[in-house]
Order: C-alpha cells, then sequence, then structure tokens
C-alpha cells in the first residue's frame, strides 16, 4: 500500500519544518510511484533522484496547485525546512479556507430556505387575504352551527387548507370593522 505514513493533518502540523517538508517529497514521491505501478517497498535511490530532478522542472498547470510546487521546488532544492513552512502555511490556510466555505455554504442554505419559507409564507397571506370571503362564509356557518367561536380558526383553517394563523387574522380584521 504505502510507505508513508499516514498521518492526519493534525499530526503533520506537530512536525518539525524539515520533517514535513521531507514529507512533501515523500508524499509526490508516492504519488508518482503509484502512477508508474512501481511497488512502494522497491522505490530506490535512483528513483528518488529521478522525482526531485522531475520536480525542479515542473511548472504548475493551475494557480491552486502552484503553492504547493513552490514548496516541493524548496525541498528539492535542498531546503526542506522552507518546504516545510511553506507547506504548513498552506496546510493552515486551507483549513481556514475549507472552515470559511462550510460556513458560507451553510449560511448560505439557511438563507435559501429562509427565503422559501418567507414567500411561502406570503403567498399563504395573500391567499388568505383572498380567501376572505370564504373564511368569513365558514364562519358564519360554524357560528349558526353554534360552534364555539375558539374552535373555528382550526376548524376553517382544515376546510380551507390554510394556516391557523392567516384564519385568525382575516377573522379579527372582520371584528375589528364590526368595532
Amino acid at each position: 500500500m504505502s510507505n508513508t505514513p499516514v498521518i492526519d493533518p493534525q499530526a503533520w502540523l506537530r512536525l518539525s519544518d524539515r520533517e514535513l517538508g521531507f514529507l512533501l517529497l515523500a508524499q509526490a514521491a508516492e504519488t508518482w510511484a503509484n502512477q508508474l505501478g512501481l511497488p512502494l517497498k522497491n522505490i530506490s535511490i535512483e528513483f528518488m533522484e529521478r522525482v526531485r530532478q522531475h520536480v525542479l522542472t515542473l511548472e504548475a498547470g493551475s494557480a491552486k496547485l502552484a503553492p504547493v510546487e513552490v514548496a516541493l521546488h524548496a525541498v528539492a532544492s535542498g531546503d526542506p525546512e522552507r518546504a516545510g513552512r511553506l507547506y504548513r502555511q498552506l496546510l493552515l490556510d486551507g483549513a481556514t479556507a475549507l472552515v470559511y466555505e462550510r460556513f458560507t455554504a451553510q449560511e448560505l442554505q439557511r438563507r435559501a430556505v429562509g427565503r422559501k419559507k418567507g414567500g411561502k409564507h406570503a403567498g399563504q397571506a395573500r391567499s388568505a387575504d383572498s380567501r376572505r370571503g370564504a373564511i368569513l362564509a365558514a364562519a358564519a356557518k360554524l357560528q349558526k352551527a353554534g360552534k364555539p367561536r375558539r374552535t373555528w380558526r382550526g376548524i376553517i383553517a382544515k376546510q380551507l387548507n390554510l394556516t391557523r394563523q392567516y384564519v385568525g387574522r382575516a377573522l379579527s380584521k372582520e371584528e375589528e370593522k364590526r368595532t
């Protein structure tokens, strides 16, 4: 599977800059060995030297990979401490970006749900206002049937597929007009 120790990023951050720089080069070597189908236990010093030479010729294909390439260049050039510092900063920046990205996505989702609820809520309000005649007719029938006034909202809401609040609002407006 892998000669490179499987460590979590928090453990990576506890490594010295030098160790982190060499770990970055080892990860790159492992990736290229896997791509070539080489067994990791058979990686030679010659292969690692070819990896180092290859790293020195890399040109970033995307802006996201450029910082990793700079760190790889540093370790391949013989400055693992600098590579480790750069890679540590990349890890920290990536973690911050990930947290920010997740927070932003959750906040946007929450706001979208809020807008949907608001739209539905406003639609129900308009519907209740447009159905005021039906609400008042149903209330008159319930009054004739001798139903207690406190039960009207629930009964009318079920009959007309509205919420109790909107039925109550329509009934309250009618009550205000009478007084």
